[in-house]
């Protein structure tokens, strides 16, 4: 089947999935597939899941993809088979505007004016909540989650009043909820999905009771977002937005009766101490982990000064909430929190790692070029194996099959990789199965590692490769992906490509970075300088797009738009990562090699996803270039090369421009027969 197009194409892998997945929903069990592209999967697990007429829960990792299943395939589906399917999709409280909150943040408007352009926005968001029947915010054009509206207008699971809200019968979340619980198929997230699981509030009912079957898309991200959801969290985010909620809401309910300005401003001031500290010794950007209850970097009278002064300004809080809580629903939420936030804090800023060998703690210090709001401590698992052999056996809920798909899940026969972190290799009704992809037969890729490059842990392999992909685009007329393994490489590297067009006069290839646009309006622009124009029109230009880890997977550039697909060098996770420091200790102490089914093991997967950018579609010809020569030269290169898909390989610079006049000639000619 082809996606949005009503025409049936018969794929043998599709086929072959589809089967799989209609026996483990027959035999009660559990099917771990990897699925790569072209086989559409998404059909492979819809088809025999409409037909087996059973209520599900579809989880997948973004809302972008929540919204393709339920608008696009789900309903092609459908249409195509002649059966109907009741389809919800539920997303976080975080997503649906709250009324409650929303009339607060408009009340504290009128009576104390605030930033005037954040007033405007308030104003639209108002206008725009007094007529939206479903409150997503996605509805909004251009909006923003990471705008300050965000907290005042939406809420968290923290302070979400849940049954005794006084606008409870008007929330556009619980209604949503109650549409997920009345419909055959709810369509979630990842992160969501963990929400729904874990630490569950008394007043909400499981998306998972009276549903038969869970599948999983995109399911190499469970483990990932497990450690997120599953551990524990105290950072400058979740301690600004509640130093927010505590002046606004005591000074609503409770008046005069605390200092509710000041003891919020003390938390704020705590923050920014601990902040002072990662800039003060530059540790921005970066995760470091726990030494006897000091992040690592940081001198010890310091942070206890600064660990110490959160710690009175949170206890002072709820000493102030305590004696008024009962004023208000929300002052007794807000105690709630306080609560946690004491002891969450308590824990872990004294108590540093708590000795479980599954268990890490670790500081991390925000983005890169500092981020104020951005620091946090967690304590988390490093695998979800335990929360996974607990939900797939808890007698509440009513699941009996289980399917996890994916493009990349692992390089052997039980997809160890993916299995092993979510503890499924242990079950005996689990099923593994790897599908490959159709898109590779004659080897339509071809693989260049220029040997004349430098070593990337040498200060000009950035440079260097960027002269060569200046090269290169310039050859082709652009259609040049460059994807980086760090934020740093990717503006050096995109720095170095417009400096060699000014050098050169040419100002007819244009060099596209994260810093210009969103995501999809970057990829919008890449798209469409690979596109014809009409007579009349100013052509576009042809385009490199440099960025960094967050475009190594979810692009899909299928056509001749992308044809030289650049990776700066082999993506294995940093050494000193304190979560993969945690996982080598682990590996070890089962008597594995840390660096072989550790650090390898994770290249391996991300290099699977960031090749696999290129050949998207029967049709596709390109050229993937790895700019890290040790793919060569050491030992584990042959096991990353097996990992690939089918290629040609390239030797030298003569044959890589004759690979890309062939690519350049064939398009010209495809074009030429088009206008013909």
């Amino acid at each position: 089947m082809a996606r949005g197009d009503v025409r049936l194409q018969q794929r043998a892998g599709q086929i072959d999935m589809a089967r799989l997945v209609a026996n483990a929903i027959s035999r009660q069990g559990c099917l771990v597939a990897e699925a790569g592209t072209g086989i559409g999967k998404t059909f492979a697990y819809l088809v025999p899941l409409l037909l087996s007429g059973q209520r599900a829960v579809l989880s997948t990792a973004t809302h972008v993809l929540q919204a393709q299943l339920a608008q696009c395939d789900i309903p092609a589906v459908s249409r195509w088979l002649g059966i109907p399917a009741r389809v919800a999709v539920l997303k976080g409280r975080s997503s649906y505007v709250c009324l409650h909150r929303l009339e607060q943040a408009c009340q504290e408007d009128g009576g104390r004016m605030r930033d005037p352009a954040l007033s405007v926005q308030l104003e639209t968001v108002r206008h725009w909540a007094k007529g939206s029947h479903q409150g997503d915010f996605s509805e909004l054009d251009g909006w923003d989650g990471q705008s300050p509206l965000a907290v005042l207008a939406g809420s968290t699971s923290e302070n979400c009043l849940g049954s005794v809200c006084p606008r409870i019968v008007d929330c556009h979340y619980f209604r949503a909820r109650r549409q997920a619980m009345s419909a055959d198929w709810v369509v979630v997230n990842h992160h969501l999905f963990f929400a729904e699981t874990v630490g569950r509030r008394p007043d909400d009912a499981s998306i998972l009771t009276a549903r038969r079957v869970v599948v999983f898309d995109e399911a190499h991200h469970l483990n990932d977002v497990g450690t997120q959801q599953l551990g524990l969290v105290v950072g400058a985010r979740r301690l600004s937005a509640f130093a927010r909620d505590l002046v606004n809401q005591g000074n609503q309910w409770a008046r005069g009766l605390r200092p509710w300005s000041h003891l919020a401003l003390s938390i704020d001031q705590a923050i920014r101490q601990i902040d002072g500290l990662a800039k003060g010794v530059r540790l921005a950007g970066r995760r470091s982990r726990w030494e006897g209850g000091v992040p690592k970097g940081i001198h010890s009278d310091a942070w206890i000064a600064a660990a110490v002064a959160l710690d009175t300004a949170l206890r002072s809080a709820f000493e102030g909430l305590r004696g008024t809580s009962t004023s208000a629903p929300d002052l007794a939420r807000l105690l709630e929190r306080a609560h946690d936030l004491v002891l969450g804090w308590r824990r872990l800023a004294q108590g540093g790692e708590s000795g479980e060998v599954h268990e890490v703690c670790w500081m991390d210090w925000g983005e890169e070029g500092g981020n104020s709001a951005g620091w946090a401590i967690v304590c988390a698992p490093l695998e979800s194996a335990r929360f996974f052999h607990e939900l797939m056996d808890r007698p509440e809920f009513d699941v009996n099959s289980w399917i996890f798909t994916s493009a990349t899940l692992g390089n052997d026969a039980s997809l160890s990789w993916f299995t092993g972190r979510l503890g499924l290799l242990a079950r005996d009704d689990v099923q593994t199965a790897r599908i490959p992809s159709p898109f590779h037969s004659g080897a339509p890729m071809a693989l260049y590692v220029p040997q004349q490059l430098p070593l990337p842990s040498e200060p000009e392999h950035s440079i260097a490769l960027a002269d060569a992909v200046a090269n290169w685009a310039a050859q082709l007329g652009g259609r040049t992906l460059v994807l980086t393994t760090t934020v740093r490489a990717a503006h050096r590297i995109a720095h170095r490509l417009r400096w060699q067009m000014a050098q050169v006069g040419c100002d007819g290839l244009e060099v596209l970075d994260e810093s210009m646009h969103a995501r999809g309006r970057l990829l919008e622009r890449f798209r469409g300088s690979g596109t014809a124009v009409g007579e009349g029109c100013e052509p576009p230009r042809p385009a490199v797009l440099v960025a960094s880890m967050g475009f190594w997977e979810g692009v899909d550039l299928a056509g001749d738009v992308l044809q030289l697909l650049v990776i700066d060098k082999l993506p294995f996770p940093p050494p000193d990562d304190p979560v993969m420091e945690a996982r080598s200790r682990q590996l070890s102490g089962r008597g594995l090699d840390p660096f072989i089914h550790g650090l390898l093991s994770e290249a391996e997967q991300s290099l699977k996803q960031g090749v696999g950018r290129l050949i998207r579609s029967a049709n596709d010809r390109g050229v993937a270039v790895i700019g890290d020569k040790r793919l060569l030269l050491r030992e584990y290169g042959l096991r990353l090369l097996g990992s690939l898909p089918p290629h040609r390989q390239l030797m030298d610079e003569d044959e890589m421009t004759a690979e890309l006049t062939a690519l350049r000639l064939t398009r010209a000619s495809t074009r030429d027969q088009k206008l013909s």
